[in-house]
């Protein structure tokens, strides 16, 4: 199967199926053909980043050992690509549907396969780990020293508040304290508001 298929962007509240819609399109692209190690899979928490390899390695799993598995995700990209007017894909999916279930469940195992031979150099995870490593890989580019690091927002207002204590007082001591009541209060706030 030769169709090109363009980039996928997922937009949605929590609890709206992202992460199975994103599941799915990476089955896909692994079905037809694509290299685990050159899809690019972001979101922006650590959780959801974990979902996607659970996720993706389950329904693999599924479609290989399940029985009706394969043909329901078969059937299931049919519609989507129906509704999105891919009628090769759809044709595509229309066909797999119809092969014999250890068929398909020999595509499943077939890609299973490339998942985890590849899960190294899996591309999934979050947008600032994946900023931030872009960024330390170019940093002279950047103009940048290669120690670039990233600080949460309580920790940068903690890190200004010791320089900027050091430099009104001369003291260290003063400023590790206030650098550490800081990050005690932001922790604190943070809490708050997850609570909420």
């Amino acid at each position: 199967m030769n169709v090109r298929l363009s980039h996928l962007r997922i937009t949605a509240s929590a609890g709206t199926g992202k992460t199975f819609r994103l599941t799915d399109r990476i089955v896909e692209l692994v079905l037809l053909g694509v290299e685990p190690r050159k899809i690019l899979a972001l979101t922006f928490t650590r959780k959801a980043a974990g979902e996607f390899l659970r996720k993706l390695l389950e329904k693999l799993s599924q479609g290989a050992e399940k029985p009706g598995e394969a043909r329901n995700f078969f059937e299931r990209r049919r519609d989507t690509a129906e509704e999105s007017g891919l009628k090769e894909l759809a044709r595509h999916y229309a066909a797999e549907a119809k092969r014999p279930e250890k068929e398909q469940q020999g595509r499943f195992r077939q890609a299973l396969r490339k998942v985890t031979d590849d899960l190294d150099r899996l591309e999934m995870g979050t947008l600032d780990s994946f900023l931030y490593r872009l960024v330390r890989g170019f940093a002279p580019e950047l103009g940048l020293n290669r120690e670039v690091e990233v600080l949460d927002e309580a920790a940068s207002i903690a890190s200004w508040l010791k320089r900027w204590v050091t430099s009104e007082t001369g003291s260290t001591t003063i400023s590790d304290m206030f650098s550490r009541r800081a990050l005690a209060e932001a922790g604190r706030v943070r809490e708050f508001f997850t609570l909420r």
